[in-house]
């Protein structure tokens, strides 16, 4: 019977101590996936940024390397700029499918928010017009490889075909980087929210150890040993009833002294 209650006892024991570390494991799990979600997302972030900003600035050299070709005093220099005007076309291009399509050169994906679909593909088509100014660009292109600077120069402002291609594209993709900024600050701010609720779950979740775990343990050692304690007290209060009761028998019978007919003294 003793030992039947020992072994419930320390098995209420485990079962609590188990359930405050699995609340604790589950707390810090959780903490560390959002985290990591975070991390994750603001790499992304991150990136979209830089790539949607770059946007800004390949529309502008675009233009300005179209014009340095015709400026050009010779082949050989006219060749460097074309050379640069075809790496930001390409650039450009593969920006912006990264962008539109939410698959990225990092390995990762995003999806796109219903403001980026409307700037892209709704009434403002972002998307359809960088891809006809590149189209410009790439005919001012492959028609000075094809026919070569002079036919460029004699050409009246063939680079103004460019510059047309752009109006009003600087601005709506200045708007799209403010658009990827914003959703960024609001993930941002969504995280450190998060960040707050984590933090009172973690306090609900010690108060409850406390007031529903460690606290019943605590009563409950100390009821166990002041029960012991009780029952020892017993023994020890029946042990001396018991030896007032019955008192122990000498050992040996007491010596007679000597000069006595039992004990005649040594001549």
């Amino acid at each position: 019977m003793p030992g039947n209650i020992a072994h419930s006892f320390k098995k209420a024991f485990t079962r609590r101590y188990c359930v405050a570390l699995g609340l604790i494991f589950c707390i810090l799990l959780s903490t560390f996936l959002a985290f990591t979600r975070q991390t994750q997302m603001a790499e992304n972030d991150a990136y979209l940024i830089n790539i949607s900003g770059m946007q800004r600035m390949l529309s502008q050299r675009i233009a300005l390397m179209a014009k340095e070709v015709r400026r050009a005093q010779n082949e050989a220099e006219a060749d460097q700029f074309a050379d640069k005007l075809e790496a930001a076309i390409t650039r450009m291009y593969a920006n912006n499918a990264a962008l539109t399509t939410g698959d990225l050169k990092n390995g990762r994906s995003y999806r796109l928010s219903p403001a980026l679909q409307e700037m892209y593909f709704g009434e403002a088509a972002l998307d359809e017009r960088v891809g006809k100014y590149l189209l410009a660009a790439k005919s001012f292109h492959d028609m000075y490889k094809e026919r070569g600077l002079d036919v460029i120069k004699a050409a009246i402002r063939a680079e103004d075909n460019v510059a047309f291609a752009r109006r009003g594209l600087l601005a709506d993709l200045d708007s799209a980087v403010k658009l990827y900024e914003g959703e960024a600050k609001g993930r941002i701010r969504t995280f450190r929210h998060l960040e707050l609720v984590f933090f009172i779950i973690g306090l609900v979740i010690l108060l409850g150890e406390v007031l529903f775990i460690f606290r019943p343990m605590v009563h409950a050692i100390t009821s166990r040993i002041g029960a012991l304690e009780a029952k020892n007290a017993e023994l020890v209060e029946l042990s001396k009833k018991l030896v007032s009761k019955h008192p122990p028998q000498a050992s040996a019978a007491a010596k007679p002294k000597e000069g006595t007919k039992e004990n005649p003294p040594a001549s």
